[in-house]
């Protein structure tokens, strides 16, 4: 997760792989720990001199410490937005009260890469920028809109407010969202609604617009969506009975665009797959 971002130039860092190796021939007659093994991938990422940051300080809010984070993501003021964490618990914040005490207090190094569009030009990557533990992260935006974890790299969950919400919608054919980024945005917005963060109108939004994809990935996790808000108000049946008024047909016909497409993807290459993602 971590290591999948970079904040530098790539030709001047070794790779994820060098680190691990440098790591296994230092400590190849010998007892380790994790601390030697982010020593040495700190060798690697030459970059990391960027952000200040160390692999040992990022990994140890990851590896120390349960669960991951909800990034909570505002307009600060007219030019910027606001990026902030919390601890992810489903429904009711109490949940986590008597759970085991972290030594970070459960917050995290996050790395943050996002996507912006503006008008009729094309799509733009932005850097790499750290929400840091008891903190937060100001950004300048003066864009449509915004589409946080880029590549869905990052091990979190997003949450835009309603007015980002819906810049986003409005805007997420001209994102052009990688197939991965589409499945994390409908699968984060699923977790937000089944945790009480979302109102469920923002997943029918977005499973009414990825309902017509032609993206097999996206495609499919439209599906699986439609099947789990099933699951969610089964009890209720006159909703029950309405949700499935409305979604049946369409759910049929994504199955069966979803195979047809699934038979296009049987003669792809590695690399065409990771293109996609």
């Amino acid at each position: 997760m971590v290591m999948d971002h970079n904040d530098g130039d790539n030709s001047k860092d070794k790779s994820f792989q060098d680190g691990l190796r440098d790591y296994l021939e230092e400590n190849k007659y010998s007892n380790a720990d994790q601390s030697q093994l982010y020593k040495a991938l700190d060798k690697s990422f030459t970059s990391k001199a960027a952000s200040g940051l160390t692999v040992d300080q990022v990994m140890k809010t990851w590896t120390l410490q349960m669960n991951f984070p909800v990034v909570t993501v505002d307009q600060y003021d007219k030019e910027n937005l606001i990026l902030s964490q919390r601890r992810f618990l489903i429904a009711d914040e109490s949940q986590g009260e008597g759970s085991e005490p972290s030594p970070y207090g459960y917050q995290w190094y996050v790395p943050i890469k996002y996507k912006t569009q503006k008008g009729n030009d094309e799509p733009v990557d932005s850097n790499l920028q750290w929400i840091r533990p008891n903190g937060h992260l100001v950004t300048k935006f003066a864009e449509d809109s915004i589409f946080v974890n880029w590549r869905g790299s990052g091990f979190y969950v997003t949450s835009y407010s309603l007015k980002l919400w819906e810049k986003l919608i409005a805007n997420l054919e001209a994102l052009k969202l990688s197939s991965g980024e589409k499945q994390v945005l409908l699968y984060d917005t699923y977790l937000l609604v089944n945790a009480g963060y979302y109102p469920l109108s923002r997943e029918l939004q977005l499973l009414t617009v990825y309902s017509k994809s032609k993206d097999y990935y996206a495609l499919n996790e439209a599906f699986r969506q439609i099947d789990k808000i099933s699951s969610l108000i089964k009890m209720d049946t006159t909703l029950l009975q309405t949700w499935t008024a409305k979604w049946s047909d369409i759910a049929v016909k994504q199955y069966d665009d979803a195979q047809k497409l699934a038979d296009g993807y049987e003669n792809k290459t590695d690399e065409e797959f990771d293109n996609e993602f």
